[in-house]
């Protein structure tokens, strides 16, 4: 199953890739900028079958530039909207992407706001019932 630290250290990867530094959510001052912190949350839940549920996550990625600047943050916006809208997570195996960012500003930190949806089977960790095997046909 994917869960929240799933995301969250996905989320963390892909904005290392382009060069943003990452520092725990919780960090209240005395950490180097510029950096983003990452805060994942679970937002829904909606069970398709007995073996398929729709699990859907919030993330926000907060950004504090080293220059507090009008420019900077707009440069911040556009590397994010670019990587987090044609770069899907790799979790798992399994590719999960969004269609949609949105940004906004909170003093002169840049959040930006974006939903993941992931269709998954909620029991593919439990163990198979005693006396269950896989069955090989041959077919001729």
């Amino acid at each position: 199953m994917i869960e929240t630290g799933d995301i969250e250290r996905a989320v963390a990867d892909l904005l290392k890739s382009i060069g943003f530094s990452v520092v725990p959510v919780d960090a209240e001052d005395g950490f180097q900028k510029p950096a983003c912190s990452i805060d994942v949350f679970p937002t829904g839940a909606e069970a398709q079958s007995w073996y398929m549920e729709e699990d859907s996550f919030a993330v926000d990625v907060a950004y504090y530039p080293r220059r507090e600047t009008q420019r900077e943050l707009v440069r911040a916006a556009g590397a994010m909207k670019r990587i987090f809208l044609y770069t899907p997570l790799i979790i798992q195996s399994r590719s999960i992407d969004t269609d949609r960012v949105d940004f906004y500003r909170e003093g002169m930190a840049l959040h930006m706001e974006v939903e993941y949806t992931v269709v998954q089977n909620p029991h593919e960790e439990e163990e198979q019932p005693d006396g269950m095997e896989f069955l090989e046909l041959e077919m001729e």
